[in-house]
């Protein structure tokens, strides 16, 4: 009944607040991906990720596809399916190194390798997008990973400065 749309609502205004489309992102474009995530939610991956899939190949616009397309990693991560995700995060960034959530999405694979104790490739890709991406919102949370990266690694003085900064 009445929850069920609450929830839709709630996981379309989450769709929402997580990316700002560049454009202001046609409304069949963010019910579908507010569809794709709602059967995430529900534990059908299948299904949502076959939905994430007919807006990429729906889409003329660029950022909407690669916006899609990270959206699609982001719910395969959740699922817990990392190596999927990485390569789903990677291949994005080679197909559009300049695409506007590009440090998003480089930070987003840092945190999946990272999950998936890929530790050396997971700092290469925190040092590279706290590089190329000085004024990204995400700064702090690049020098917070390494930091737990150097922990893991057992480098705890380059851990301890890292961290310090919080």
């Amino acid at each position: 009944g009445m929850n069920k749309f609450q929830e839709a609502a709630d996981d379309f205004k989450f769709v929402g607040d997580r990316y700002q489309p560049q454009s202001d992102g046609d409304l069949l474009q963010k019910a579908s991906l507010g569809l794709a995530w709602s059967w995430a939610k529900l534990g059908d991956l299948q299904k949502s990720l076959k939905q994430f899939q007919n807006v990429i190949d729906r889409s003329e616009d660029q950022d909407q596809k690669v916006n899609a397309q990270a959206q699609m990693a982001d719910v395969t991560h959740d699922a817990g399916k990392l190596n999927e995700a990485i390569d789903m995060y990677a291949q994005i960034l080679k197909d559009h190194p300049q695409n506007p959530l590009a440090d998003y999405i480089e930070y987003r694979l840092g945190v999946t390798l990272l999950k998936a104790e890929k530790y050396e490739t997971a700092r290469d890709a925190f040092e590279h997008v706290q590089q190329d991406y000085p004024q990204s919102k995400y700064q702090e949370d690049f020098n917070y990973y390494l930091g737990v990266i150097a922990f893991k690694q057992g480098h705890f003085d380059t851990a301890a400065s890292r961290m310090e900064a919080f």
